[in-house]
């Protein structure tokens, strides 16, 4: 599950770019392991707390929260295929921009959703361009 690790990098990246610049030890203090910002799952909720996002990308980042998990904490053999599994990834919001999102497999889904979340999240670090108010990523829609 290396890419929902990329994406709580970025993640990351959101959240200190709206944050006043941390010493090395207070940004530790902030994201170290057991710490108030040291999981996936406080970062996602913080991060829209703090606008970065709206609840469409909030319920994605969930999801692909759900399923590394899923795969990491299972006790049962676990594919993309898995009914439970497809499912998830069938009902992320970013996805829905893709033609024939509707035919693809899990994996294919769950790729493309890690891909854009990806893309959009980067939009979120700055500062932009002179110029430019905010950076947006033509034909996605389904996103905030």
């Amino acid at each position: 599950m290396v890419a929902a690790a990329i994406i709580d990098d970025v993640l990351v990246g959101a959240i200190r770019y709206k944050f006043v610049t941390l010493k090395k030890d207070e940004d530790e203090a902030l994201f170290g392991p057991d710490r108030p910002l040291g999981s996936f799952s406080s970062r996602i909720k913080v991060a829209y707390a703090l606008g970065i996002y709206g609840p469409k990308t909030q319920h994605d980042l969930e999801t692909l929260r759900e399923i590394r998990n899923a795969f990491a904490h299972g006790r049962r053999q676990l594919s993309f295929e898995t009914k439970e599994v497809a499912e998830m990834c069938k009902g992320l919001h970013c996805i829905k921009d893709i033609e024939g999102y509707k035919t693809l497999s899990g994996r294919a889904l769950f790729n493309g959703a890690v891909e854009l979340l990806m893309l959009y999240l980067t939009t979120k670090i700055g500062p932009y361009p002179p110029g430019i108010e905010r950076i947006t990523i033509e034909g996605i829609t389904q996103l905030d």
